[in-house]
């Protein structure tokens, strides 16, 4: 009978990642990073032999909003309690066997238009702390939601012209040098009382979260600020329904948007 202290998700987890990942796996980096940012804080110390079709089922509904991590973590949960039953012999089944798989993510095409993107910036600047220059420097800066929400002062130097991205805050495991433009500075200069630690945090000590709440916020927003901005052209919009006001968007899809634009302005792809 294993030691339960062994057998723990956190410990158990780094183990497989050992054992398992570092000799079969090209991508094993990127997924000992998800198994430590995404899967652990929600079983922590919990026991993998109690981890429970329902616990693994509440995990992958809290990524729903993120289906391309959702298989991910799914694929990366599966191949562990796997490993765990038929290689190693530490569970009698496996909570994931009669679970369905995480359907493959389609491409996606959703960028913004220029008039979605004017009801964004409204809406974020009406947005408070901090969500509000977290998504005005999401879409400056047009990196990932989790790399933005990792953002340090000590990242951006004094004249807040370059953000020095470290390893750890991106999907390549590669450090980084993103350009800070005019808006991103402005953005920076409004809170010049924070100047020390995470840029975008609540606690001081952990970076923002709840990023589905604030999404829901931001899209009410945008949506009344459609709506005026149409009935001010002389629109008939008491029909309209929202999500055709608004098609759904997600957070990634600035980078796709300023990719876009970018490649419109005769940028090389290269510097994009």
């Amino acid at each position: 009978r294993k030691d339960a202290v062994t057998l723990a998700f956190s410990d158990y987890s780094d183990f497989f990642v050992e054992r398992y990942l570092k000799v079969k796996w090209k991508t094993w980096r990127e997924a000992e990073r998800i198994l430590n940012r995404d899967i652990k804080p929600e079983f922590r110390r919990k026991p993998v032999p109690s981890i429970t079709r329902g616990d693994i089922d509440d995990l992958l509904s809290g990524m729903n909003d993120r289906p391309a991590l959702k298989r991910q973590a799914y694929a990366i949960l599966n191949k562990l309690f796997n490993w765990a039953l038929k290689t190693r012999g530490d569970i009698s089944v496996s909570p994931m066997a009669s679970m369905e798989a995480v359907a493959v993510v389609k491409p996606r095409d959703r960028f913004l238009s220029a008039e979605e993107l004017a009801a964004f910036a409204l809406a974020a600047d009406v947005t408070s702390y901090p969500f509000g220059p977290y998504f005005l420097f999401l879409a400056g800066t047009m990196q990932r939601r989790e790399t933005v929400a990792g953002s340090d002062w000590s990242q951006l130097g004094v004249a807040h012209d370059l953000w020095s991205i470290p390893a750890r805050l991106m999907k390549n495991d590669l450090e980084h040098l993103t350009p800070c433009s005019e808006e991103v500075k402005r953005t920076l200069g409004v809170l010049a009382k924070r100047r020390v630690g995470l840029v975008f945090t609540t606690t001081g000590t952990t970076p923002v979260s709840g990023f589905s709440k604030a999404k829901v916020a931001l899209d009410k927003r945008m949506i009344a600020i459609l709506r005026k901005r149409a009935e001010q052209r002389g629109e008939n919009v008491t029909d309209v329904q929202d999500v055709a006001m608004l098609p759904p968007w997600r957070f990634h899809d600035l980078r796709r948007t300023g990719a876009t634009m970018l490649q419109a302005m005769g940028v090389p792809v290269e510097v994009t």
